[in-house]
């Protein structure tokens, strides 16, 4: 049997314009069709810690599966998340079920911070801050 492998492409990008440094995420969809749209989300440390190691900080990085619908365990929850975010009920049920994996990345914005990363992933990837700008050369280059 052949399983097809995932070709992602990097469409954008969700929190601060240096997510590796500052927080937020990158945007991944896969060019076959075969796996949803993912999003690397990225946790540093306070300034004081990198004021301290400087390029090798420790960066927790996590890959967050962008799912939509309104069975997801979370959906429930979105009168809260309105609450929260001040958006609109209305518009987080819009977002919810959008096909548009920016949207999604959005809204999974609004969940991480309500929720906390680790509900989506309990097992990120522990790298420095300098790995992190390696690693991710191309995609800090894309979405600038």
């Amino acid at each position: 049997m052949d399983t097809k492998q995932p070709v992602w492409k990097c469409i954008g990008r969700v929190g601060d314009v240096d997510p590796i440094a500052y927080g937020g995420g990158f945007i991944y969809k896969d060019e076959t069709g075969v796996y949803g749209p993912e999003m690397t989300h990225f946790e540093p440390l306070p300034d004081e810690e990198w004021h301290k190691t400087e390029g090798k900080t420790p960066v927790n990085v996590y890959r967050v599966l962008l799912e939509s619908g309104t069975r997801e365990w979370w959906y429930e929850k979105l009168d809260a998340i309105a609450s929260y975010t001040g958006q609109s009920l209305e518009e987080l049920q819009a977002d919810a079920v959008s096909p548009n994996p920016i949207t999604l990345a959005f809204l999974y914005g609004s969940l991480i911070s309500y929720f906390g990363v680790e509900e989506f992933d309990s097992y990120p990837v522990v790298i420095t801050e300098d790995e992190a700008y390696t690693k991710y050369v191309e995609e800090m280059k894309a979405v600038r």
